[in-house]
């Protein structure tokens, strides 16, 4: 499968940063709320194959409002459906659990073992580290498998 949502961090003052790619529009609104914990500011998917695109907007806006977030345009094809609804994310770490379980049932979405979750791990320190967990315990493959449970057997 090939990824078909770009994702980039849009400033005013210069060109537009490219974040990655995912294969979902979900996924592309995900990683873009785990990015404005970090960064709020203006933000845009984009869709390859259409050229669809969706402007978001975190935190303080031209509006003045703070902490929220708004489709500020969309460039809407007769075909297309409605952009899911955006909620806000109030708990980084609960956001970023959520995510690795996502991310975790996508990469394995067969039955999965604690073979699984260890590849799993292994995969997170190389291309995701800030997805692991911080500061809980000494040892972050046991507070992974904590965030993983129920998704695998033992």
């Amino acid at each position: 499968m090939s990824a078909l949502f770009d994702m980039y961090k849009v400033d005013f003052r210069g060109p537009a940063r490219w974040l990655g790619c995912v294969d979902s529009y979900d996924a592309a609104a995900y990683e873009i709320e785990l990015n404005a914990l970090r960064a709020p500011g203006d933000y845009a998917i984009v869709n390859r194959q259409t050229a669809e695109r969706t402007d978001l907007s975190f935190g303080l806006s031209v509006d003045g409002r703070h902490d929220h977030v708004t489709p500020i345009s969309q460039q809407a094809s007769t075909a297309k459906s409605e952009a899911p609804a955006m909620k806000k994310l109030t708990d980084p770490e609960a956001a970023r659990r959520a995510r690795v379980r996502q991310l975790f049932t996508a990469r394995h979405p067969e039955k999965t073992t604690e073979d699984d979750v260890f590849l799993f791990f292994k995969w997170l320190q190389q291309h995701h580290q800030e997805m692991l967990p911080q500061g809980k315990h000494s040892d972050p493959y046991s507070d992974l498998r904590a965030d993983l449970d129920g998704l695998y057997r033992d």
